[in-house]
């Protein structure tokens, strides 16, 4: 489905709205919001302390907006011709009021919303927090011109609990992508505690996009190499009104684990044992690489049962790692907009399993680390083919691959919005988490790193196959099942 279905077209309007360009790159299509949870103590239930807490977000949204006004907006598909092969430019356009939403529930009477300690005792599960209560958006969208609130770029809810506050912020995948909502987020506290904005600060978060990733020049050869290939949507023929032969889709589910920091460091050692690529840094790898690394080779070995006796299923599994590409391409750390690029790695399943995990994780450094990989080109030719294609909806990071087999990983480890209190006199949030969304087999997590070095992960898998992943007793040995 295209994206966005809020269209406006100029070729016939004969004026032109007041919008905010995205880049190039933000025009692949996500149809996705990026959310995450933060889970503070609230000590005082008294109606006061809520309705201050209410008050400090409300002028931190009205500081914020006011020194980056493309946040109280919504993502608009708009056609500036008549091609019928366009899918047309995604933009920001601005909503009124001036304001991002503030959505405000009191969930202290309501039975089904677990209390703080009870949260705090399962260590705050996914089956717990669930996107259709604590977020203001579904992660998964399908806009519709009827929608009152459509396609937002920047929303959040503040959930009071009995003991606690579930704040759960939520942004257009298009319009900004992890790393840019920390920053986002980072901005916001400040603006929640009346700091002022560094001229730094106003100058990256409002960075002109529309030129933000440079084009090769017309002399690239444009033939897609076999990581532009991943990216190109084949489209399926239309479906038979009335299939006979429909086979009801997998059941999956998600859960969290945790690993702590001592089965971290020891993940992190036994990967370094085992180094198998010495062009990797020297030898370096990261603790994100090895935990990615087992993590993939974990959820394989899981599904070999189902892999080896099914004749149709995918010869090979690819993993497909999100990366940060701003360091590549000069754009500041700060900038909170998307500039985000996968790699893929891609193994026969059992090879991958018995593989060592030093090299696994090698592999996983190198096609990242600036001495080794080329991410700065490939993301250059990934923006000139998109420049390039008038239907961009054709063109999607993952659009190549079979998630029964594959695994897209996306890392919020390093992502600091633990350390954030928004003037709100909570303290820290005792937990970062992504809310229970719609299931979508192959996809993992690292969620932000605890202040103690404890890492959790979030993975969907298929029923049987999570129950085996939980059974399993290297994968135990490491982590610990949440749910």
């Amino acid at each position: 489905m295209r994206g966005p279905a809020i269209t406006t077209d100029l070729h016939d309007s004969g004026s032109e709205p007041e919008y905010h360009d995205l880049s190039i790159l933000e025009q692949i299509p996500f149809h996705s919001n990026t959310q995450i949870c933060l889970c503070f103590p609230v000590a005082d239930a008294s109606s006061g302390s809520h309705a201050a807490i209410i008050h400090t977000l409300t002028n931190g949204l009205e500081r914020l907006s006011a020194s980056f006004p493309w946040l109280a907006g919504k993502v608009v598909r708009v056609h500036e011709g008549s091609d019928p092969g366009s899918s047309g430019i995604l933009k920001i356009q601005p909503l009124k009021p001036e304001i991002p939403r503030l959505i405000v529930k009191d969930l202290r009477d309501d039975t089904s919303m677990p209390k703080m300690d009870a949260l705090r005792r399962a260590d705050f599960p996914m089956r717990m927090l669930d996107e259709n209560i604590i977020a203001p958006r579904k992660t998964f969208f399908h806009e519709s011109a009827s929608d009152p609130d459509p396609a937002p770029v920047f929303l959040i809810q503040a959930n009071f609990i009995t003991g606690g506050l579930l704040l759960t912020f939520d942004s257009h995948h298009n319009a900004m992508d992890k790393s840019g909502q920390y920053q986002v987020m980072r901005l916001f506290s400040k603006a929640c505690r009346g700091e002022q904005f560094t001229s730094d600060e106003l100058s990256s978060g409002n960075l002109p996009r529309r030129d933000l990733i440079p084009l090769l020049d017309d002399a690239y050869s444009y033939t897609p190499d076999s990581e532009l290939v991943r990216r190109i949507a084949v489209r399926a023929p239309s479906a038979p009104s009335c299939p006979t032969d429909a086979s009801p889709p997998p059941k999956c589910t998600w859960a969290y684990f945790t690993f702590p920091p001592t089965a971290l460091a020891a993940l992190k050692s036994r990967a370094t044992e085992t180094l198998t690529l010495p062009s990797a840094a020297a030898g370096y790898i990261s603790t994100d690489d090895a935990l990615t690394a087992f993590i993939w080779q974990s959820t394989t070995r899981v599904r070999l049962p189902r892999l080896h006796s099914d004749p149709t299923a995918a010869p090979a599994s690819t993993l497909a790692r999100a990366v940060n590409v701003r360091r590549y391409l000069g754009i500041p750390q700060t900038y909170p907009g998307a500039a985000v690029n996968m790699t893929y790695h891609t193994y026969a399943p059992q090879t991958l399993v018995g593989a060592p995990l030093g090299g696994i994780a090698a592999g996983l450094r190198a096609a990242v680390d600036p001495k080794t990989a080329d991410l700065g080109h490939r993301t250059r030719a990934l923006a000139t083919m998109l420049h390039r294609t008038p239907d961009k909806d054709t063109v999607g990071f993952i659009a190549a691959l079979d998630l029964s087999a594959d695994v897209m990983v996306s890392s919020w480890a390093q992502v600091g919005c633990l350390g954030l209190d928004f003037g709100l006199g909570l303290g820290e949030a005792e937990a970062a988490r992504r809310p229970r969304f719609q299931e979508a087999e192959g996809l993992v997590y690292l969620m932000p790193r605890a202040v103690g070095g404890e890492g959790v992960v979030a993975v969907c898998l298929r029923e049987e196959e999570m129950q085996r992943l939980r059974e399993d007793a290297e994968f135990g040995e490491y982590a610990r099942y949440v749910g």
